[in-house]
């Protein structure tokens, strides 16, 4: 590619983008069935379905590190467990749903917390037009009846206990996601109730009539079948009651929805993820530290994956930003691509993914510091100690 990379540094410790396998993955060993890398960890073992043991590696190059001998990771799918476990005290942190941050707080009043802004959005994504070439979702009017449907300011309530949390003297975002989340940094996110965002701003409002006149001027039938699918067993129960939650207002709206809930491994991250479905569907995009990755999950021309946005505006915005040096310049290129979004809705941004997630670790844990994107197991674990 014979063009400048405004990324190229963030893409090089983005956890995302750059995995470099050992030289004997190439035919030597099972890379799926043994696990060989540069980490602080050596995996020991699996139990399946119930924890990955690890142990120090004594040759990390970051020395001293890691503190710890071993770390289990226990394999809990189900929050409600998770909870039981760590008040229990068989397990050392966890990420607490909004509403149980001040019951935990004032049942355990000697944990340690910290929190972050979510560095995902979840957005509302459509059936790709070569997969679905007569869903009413081809049509921006469709499109924009969905964000007009999605009430952001009670939906981020919902997930994160904002006043609450607010009137015990608690940190709360309460910004909304646009095509970029908060947690991306203000420098490229675009506020979207911000004077900067245009004519695109109106079509953030919540204004269910609006939506069912679009859906009327379409001539949508009530006795339409649109299915809506998201995946239930991935990204926690938050995401879980974020898609419930807007099942609940499109369907007020008068949207004639099927929902239909999907595996992770066996079908969403399979074949919605990858473009092969119809109708509409809820994904998380981001986690990415750099903003070339988050985008990229989002815009790309390719045929093996139609989820992806290729159309010309947004194909073209994506390319320039990339190439653009200049940060000042390239944070309007970036601001531009929001309101484009914005303008034709491609993906229906909501509050999810982008509000305040709280962290709680027992007292005897010692080094907790946090990071962006990927880096759990090193940056962050490699680093804990236990008193």
């Amino acid at each position: 590619h014979d063009a400048p990379n405004a990324d190229f540094m963030e893409q090089l410790a983005d956890g995302f983008l750059l995995w470099i396998a050992p030289t004997e993955s190439d035919g030597k060993y099972d890379a799926a069935k043994k696990s060989i890398g540069s980490g602080p960890w050596i995996m020991d073992r699996y139990d399946i379905a119930q924890k990955f043991v690890y142990k120090r590696n004594p040759d990390y190059f970051v020395k001293d590190l890691p503190y710890m001998d071993g770390v289990e990771q226990a394999v809990i799918p189900e929050y409600a467990n998770q909870m039981a476990q760590f008040q229990a005290g068989n397990i050392f942190n966890i990420s607490p749903a909004a509403n149980d941050v001040l019951p935990l707080r004032k049942q355990f009043t000697d944990l340690q917390w910290m929190n972050r802004t979510g560095t995902t959005m979840w957005g509302v994504f459509f059936a790709p037009k070569e997969n679905d070439p007569t869903g009413p979702q081809n049509d921006e009017r469709f499109r924009i009846a969905v964000s007009y449907a999605i009430n952001r300011e009670s939906l981020l309530e919902l997930l994160y206990n904002i006043k609450a949390l607010k009137d015990a003297g608690l940190t709360a975002v309460t910004d909304w996601n646009n095509q970029v989340s908060v947690g991306m940094g203000k420098k490229w996110w675009l506020n979207p109730k911000s004077p900067d965002m245009g004519a695109a701003a109106k079509y953030f409002e919540y204004n269910p009539a609006e939506s069912k006149k679009l859906l009327s001027a379409m001539g949508l039938k009530s006795d339409t079948k649109i299915p809506y699918q998201y995946t239930h067993n991935r990204y926690g129960a938050t995401f879980g009651t974020a898609a419930e939650a807007i099942l609940g207002q499109l369907t007020e709206a008068g949207f004639p929805l099927v929902s239909e809930q999907q595996d992770y491994n066996s079908k969403f991250i399979t074949q919605t993820w990858q473009g092969r479905f119809k109708g509409i569907a809820l994904g998380n995009f981001g986690g990415f530290s750099s903003l070339s990755g988050y985008l990229g999950e989002q815009i790309d021309d390719n045929p093996e994956n139609r989820r992806l946005l290729h159309t010309a505006d947004m194909l073209g915005l994506k390319k320039k930003q990339g190439e653009t040096v200049n940060e000042a310049e390239r944070v309007k290129l970036v601001q531009e691509l929001q309101k484009v979004n914005a303008t034709n809705m491609y993906i229906v941004p909501t509050t999810g993914g982008g509000g305040t997630s709280y962290f709680a670790f027992r007292p005897q844990v010692r080094g907790i510091r946090d990071t962006r994107g990927l880096g759990g197991g090193t940056e962050q674990i490699g680093n804990y100690w236990l008193a």
